[in-house]
């Protein structure tokens, strides 16, 4: 049984904000590859094992953007990750 390996490349840039005022939100920014699909992930806490949950899957415009907007935030910690397929 031979293994195959991803040759897709990580993100080469990823900002994420977190917006203010009443209906804060939080915004999450890629620079990747035109057209990779990238994996949003969250996970509640850090502590091992470690579950991470698929939010969505999308792939980057054609100028290698891709965008999240998290308006679901609540008092629990969310951490999030970005991996590809």
């Amino acid at each position: 049984m031979q293994e195959s390996q991803s040759t897709a490349l990580p993100p080469q840039s990823l900002l994420a904000q977190l917006g203010t005022g009443p209906n804060f939100n939080f915004n999450l920014n890629l620079t990747g590859l035109p057209g990779q699909s990238y994996v949003l992930q969250t996970a509640t806490n850090l502590v091992p094992p470690i579950q991470w949950f698929s939010v969505l899957t999308n792939a980057a415009d054609a100028n290698g953007i891709w965008q999240f907007t998290d308006t679901n935030l609540n008092r629990d910690g969310k951490f999030y990750r970005v991996t590809t397929p």
